[in-house]
């Protein structure tokens, strides 16, 4: 028959529902992405550490010296 008016109210649409957690989850991923990068970096400079520390010794961790009957 005739068609149903719709008042204004009925008309306004529904907004969908604001979420929270996908900041916290975005915030826990953007931490766990720089703390990796810290980690990465600091594991970098205790390696080349290290490595400067080993310069001086041989495969055993002695110290290195020079035999003078070898360098002749």
């Amino acid at each position: 028959m005739f068609p149903v008016l719709m008042t204004p109210s009925d008309n306004v649409p529904e907004l969908p529902p604001t979420y929270r957690w996908p900041y916290f989850l975005g915030a826990f991923v953007l931490l766990g992405i720089v703390l990796g990068l810290m980690w990465t970096f600091w594991s970098i400079r205790m390696t080349a550490e290290q490595r400067k520390d080993h310069e001086k010794l041989d495969d055993f961790g002695h110290p290195k010296t020079q035999n003078i009957n070898e360098t002749q």
